[in-house]
């Protein structure tokens, strides 16, 4: 009888390991993959399973080009090459296929997996979807923008009431830009109207974690004061500490000196009985008052004239009122009154009225709610003042604007056009020069029919930029950008030029120093004309002596140069007047 013990519990000990190591992997949220280095599935967990739909069975020993979308195919290859170089690639973003054909976005970590001899003999591959971490990042986007381009104020604090953001609304509201009021306590905006205590109870109630809610008498960096109706909530972190607070504040400045306008208005009314008196000497303002809970409608005379009816047709109720709007405005206007009585907004708005005749008024309206402790409307106060004449001009302006678009439009037709029709013979002009350079022709002959050449090439250059017109007015006219021979553009303003000189005998040079690279990118076209302006008037008041043009390189980089052109000429100079009109549009130096 013979017997073998073999000691396995290094083997069991293994196996066990590597039993928790499977319960890990197969445990977590995330894809992980082994493969070969050429891109063969060797391993597959649970949240692979998961992630693309396809089971361990169904991918193991398949290339990974089973996950890979058509417009995809050659990032694995790459990815690859890099693994196999000993590259780690972390937190790759890319786009993988499901089996059921969805594409998600993932984000994929790969590292090679090195035998003994430090060969690479395997590649191990982890893969989380972010879709929604991307949405999540496009809506943070969204809010971002939305904030900034709120039309309210927002700012957000920490605990000590340091600034750490401000939106642009706050740097237009209060004079004061972000890099001035970040880092800094917003009592700089305190306008010292505010008691302590005020301060005091918004903090504790801040620092207990609720939301506070009130209104703001700050001042300006121009020292101009304002008023904001602030909510200023707590920001909790993930364990629902406060670190932060959030102002959402809104300029209600004109608000409140309407209210203190119709405060002073009401006194006047309550104290002096002047409620009547007050429509003849307020130009032309009719005031009403409505006794809610009666529905009793009170007008002026002046209210009857804004509405073209008679007293005695008029029958004192809320609905005479709504009977006599346009009926376009009938229901805006019904719910307008409605919203003011339930305190959701100001009455301050504009109708149309129509009168029994027939004709169309419009009228601007304002008006007050007195409510009793409790809160119920009791009594709404208004006027109501005509603004057909300002509507009609508005309408008159905006057909005058229309006008002028469409006058501008005809005079960029017109240059089209023109420019068209000049173009024609111009090109004519071009095409019988280069056939007459074709013929037998002395050697003057052809040096003046070259100069007309380059004339008529010049000409059509500049008609071409008429035709651009309509573009520099929409700022749309691009400089080109394209190569060119310096020498040739200053050839080219030689030839054109030195008939002039000689005709005068002026003696025309051109210099240009040696550092002056010869080969450039730009626009030829209008380099030249710029120089043949300034040529021609330099040539046009010098009767003696020489003109001389002069090139230097100012600065230079590996990408850009910066030359100086300078034109000297012996004629009659300019005076202090002429320089400073030197560069002015239409006008002559």
């Amino acid at each position: 009888f013979i017997a073998f013990i073999i000691d396995i519990t290094e083997r069991r000990q293994t196996e066990l390991a590597l039993k928790r190591f499977q319960a890990i992997i197969d445990s977590t949220g995330d894809a992980i993959i082994s493969k070969t280095p050429d891109g063969i599935i060797q391993s597959w967990n649970q949240g692979a399973e998961h992630l693309f739909g396809y089971t361990a069975a169904e991918v193991i020993g398949k290339p990974m080009q089973i996950l890979i979308p058509a417009d995809r195919v050659d990032e694995e290859p790459a990815l690859l090459s890099r693994i196999v170089r000993g590259e780690r690639v972390k937190h790759f973003p890319t786009v993988r296929q499901c089996k059921d054909g969805r594409l998600i976005q993932i984000s994929v970590t790969l590292s090679p997996v090195l035998d003994d001899q430090g060969r690479v003999v395997a590649v191990s591959k982890i893969a989380r979807d972010i879709t929604q971490q991307l949405l999540a990042q496009e809506q943070l986007v969204k809010l971002s923008k939305a904030v900034e381009n709120s039309p309210a104020i927002v700012v957000i604090v920490d605990t000590k009431g340091t600034m750490e953001y401000v939106n642009p609304k706050f740097t237009e509201v209060t004079g004061y830009s972000a890099e001035e009021a970040i880092g800094q306590n917003p009592r700089i905006l305190q306008s010292g109207k505010a008691t302590r205590a005020f301060y005091e109870n918004l903090w504790q109630t801040l620092l207990a974690g609720q939301v506070w809610q009130g209104e703001f008498h700050n001042r300006k960096k121009n020292g101009e004061e304002y008023f904001e109706l602030a909510t200023i909530s707590p920001l909790r972190n993930n364990q629902g500490v406060v670190t932060h607070f959030v102002g959402v504040k809104e300029d209600i400045t004109e608000r409140k000196q309407r209210e203190k306008e119709a405060a002073e208005f009401l006194r006047k009314i309550d104290q002096q009985n002047l409620r009547w008196d007050l429509a003849a000497d307020s130009a032309q303002i009719g005031v009403w008052d409505w006794a809610i809970p009666e529905n009793r409608l009170i007008w002026d005379q002046r209210m009857y004239a804004l509405y073209g009816v008679r007293e005695a047709d008029f029958s004192g109720a809320y609905q005479a009122w709504q009977d006599g709007l346009h009926p376009d405005d009938k229901a805006r206007g019904d719910e307008e009154i409605h919203q003011t009585l339930r305190g959701e907004r100001d009455f301050d708005t504009e109708f149309r009225v129509v009168w029994p005749t027939g004709e169309i008024r419009y009228i601007k309206a304002a008006a007050l709610i007195l409510r009793d402790a409790e809160g119920k409307p009791l009594r709404m106060v208004g006027v109501n003042y005509d603004i057909t004449d300002r509507k009609q001009n508005e309408e008159a302006l905006r057909q005058a604007r229309d006008m002028a678009e469409a006058a501008n439009r005809a005079k960029g037709d017109f240059l089209a056009n023109m420019s068209h029709e000049i173009r024609t013979p111009m090109n004519a002009v071009i095409g019988l020069t280069h056939l007459c350079l074709n013929t037998g022709l002395s050697e003057k002959q052809r040096d003046y029919l070259e100069k007309v050449l380059q004339a008529a090439q010049s000409l059509l250059g500049i008609i071409n930029d008429i035709l651009d017109f309509s573009k520099i007015e929409a700022g749309k006219l691009l400089m080109e950008r394209i190569p060119f021979d310096l020498e040739s553009v200053l050839d080219h303003l030689a030839s054109i030029t030195v008939v002039q000189a000689e005709e005068k005998a002026l003696e025309l040079s051109m210099e240009t120093a040696l550092d002056v690279p010869p080969h450039l990118i730009g626009d030829p076209l209008r380099l030249g004309q710029v120089l043949l302006n300034l040529v021609a008037n330099a040539i046009k008041f010098t009767e003696q002596g020489e003109v001389h043009v002069c090139l230097e390189l100012v600065e230079a980089t590996p990408r850009d140069v910066v030359l100086r052109f300078r034109v000297r000429d012996t004629g009659i100079g300019l005076s202090a007047a002429q320089i400073a009109n030197l560069f002015k549009p239409f006008t002559q130096a």
